[in-house]
């Protein structure tokens, strides 16, 4: 487990902190680790598995030469005080009885990861969107998707909508608001939360070059905006596939021949007639291969 300190600041009292921890077993065999906190956060904390968060646990199984994942749930009290908290979330080896000099003694191996929590009364909204197109170009009939993922940095939970719209030669073809889907839990302070994606049929829209706007807003706030363009009709992954076949045969290595040839007759060039011109050798060099 990393030991790099977790600080969480502006937290409301009754709120509930989420902080997933990952650790690596170095040993071949399957280990056992206890988990548990301390200090002034030691009541607070309970611990659970990535797949079962309702139930606590105090100990986990990890493979051996595997990563592992577990959740630590913080739960503020109400009637904590507006001051600063110290604690630590502790993964430790269960103890192993060894023979030391004839007498029994306990080996543990144990790492702690120190947090601070603040507490205050103020309320704060404040989050990031991540929005993220799948693809960039989609053939025709395939949906395009796109990626959301929110990074709640207030202290307060928030369900933000999205409104998108798109448009091709400046013309809108399709618009509309996606609310924060009902089933999914709100984004929890503190926390980054991935939803599912976001989909336009491009079924029965002409090809060429579209650009969508995409509005993120918070009732009737709007907080981000972004905007970005796609192609229908042409998946560039087709294409790249293509090329890569193309460079397997004979075919491939005329073309190898041939940029090598022109790339021969540019450094003639400029070397004799523009003394050395780097900036533009560096130039042709990189466009050629990328």
């Amino acid at each position: 487990m990393v030991t790099e300190p977790i600080t969480f600041k502006d937290v409301l009292r009754g709120q509930e902190l989420i902080e997933k921890l990952t650790f690596f077993n170095s040993e071949v065999q399957q280990a056992t680790y206890e988990l548990s906190s301390g200090g002034d956060i030691k009541d607070w904390v309970t611990f659970h598995k990535i797949d079962n968060t309702d139930k606590a646990i105090t100990e986990i199984d990890a493979p051996g030469k595997e990563y592992s994942r577990a959740i630590a749930k913080i739960n503020i009290p109400q009637d904590t005080p507006n001051v600063e908290y110290e604690g630590e979330v502790i993964i430790a080896t269960k103890s192993v009885e060894e023979e030391i000099e004839g007498s029994g003694a306990s080996l543990v191996l144990r790492v702690d990861r120190k947090i601070v929590i603040k507490i205050t009364d103020s309320e704060i909204i404040k989050f990031s969107t991540a929005i993220l197109p799948l693809k960039y170009s989609v053939k025709a009939g395939d949906p395009l998707q796109i990626k959301l993922i929110y990074t709640n940095k207030g202290n307060i939970s928030v369900r933000p909508d999205v409104e998108m719209k798109i448009k091709k030669n400046n013309k809108t073809v399709f618009t509309a608001i996606y609310p924060y889907p009902e089933e999914e839990e709100s984004a929890k302070p503190f926390e980054q939360k991935e939803l599912s994606y976001i989909e336009w049929s491009t079924r029965g829209q002409e090809n060429g070059k579209y650009i969508i706007e995409v509005k993120i807003k918070l009732g009737d706030e709007i907080t981000e905006e972004r905007d970005f363009s796609f192609n229908v009709g042409h998946d560039m992954s087709y294409y790249l596939g293509a090329l890569a076949g193309i460079g397997s045969g004979r075919l491939g290595l005329m073309l190898i021949g041939i940029g090598v040839l022109l790339l021969g007759v540019f450094f003639v060039r400029t070397f004799i007639f523009k003394k050395k011109d780097w900036k533009n050798v560096t130039s042709f060099v990189g466009n050629l291969f990328s």
